[in-house]
């Protein structure tokens, strides 16, 4: 498996320099392996994220679902929780 990156994916991780680029090198590997232990079947790459690799998956219900792969360095967790937060649950 090849996975075609958005370019600001790919620039991102590499300016977290030696641990972004072991990211990248081990990324196709990493998803095979994930999408093995959770029977996950892989979709295309999705656009528009800064923080990570976002990727269509469906589960082995059937069930679509996102399979989310922050860079080094990143915490997406911690913009969502604030993005959540000024939207008041809206």
């Amino acid at each position: 498996m090849t996975l075609a990156l958005p370019d600001v994916v790919r620039r991102r991780a590499e300016q977290q320099g030696e641990a972004g680029k072991a990211w990248l090198a081990a990324l196709d590997a990493t998803v095979a392996d994930l999408a093995e232990a959770w029977a996950l079947t892989v979709g295309p790459v999705m656009t528009g994220g800064t923080e990570a690799l976002v990727l269509e998956v469906t589960l082995d219900t059937g069930a679509p679902a996102v399979l989310k792969l922050p860079y080094p360095g990143a915490d997406p967790t911690d913009r969502e929780r604030r993005v959540l937060q000024a939207a008041a649950g809206k």
